[in-house]
């Protein structure tokens, strides 16, 4: 299941899905059955995300590129750094 990290517009977001970053674009509603988010792209290296990200999702909130341009490199290294991660009973 992902998660949302960053909201980068109205149309565009980021979440957390091991073993990756998902690019996801609003695809309609939500529904009881669908979350009205499509996954795009399923990305793994942070300077990756921040190249898709210039390509495809338009003008971009500042400061969530401000919050990805911190993050690690690589989604395993970032994930480590994540409140839970590698406890009992919670996903990682």
């Amino acid at each position: 299941m992902a998660h949302l990290i960053v909201q980068l517009n109205d149309r565009w977001r980021v979440s957390d899905d091991p073993p990756q970053w998902t690019l996801e674009e609003r695809d309609g509603k939500a529904r009881e059955k669908a979350t009205g988010w499509a996954a795009r792209k399923f990305i793994r290296d942070r300077d990756h995300l921040l190249r898709r990200i210039g390509e495809l999702c338009g003008r971009v909130d500042p400061t969530a590129l401000a919050a990805i341009r911190c993050w690690s490199v690589g989604y395993v290294s970032w994930k480590a750094t994540q409140p839970g991660y590698g406890m009992p009973g919670k996903p990682g």
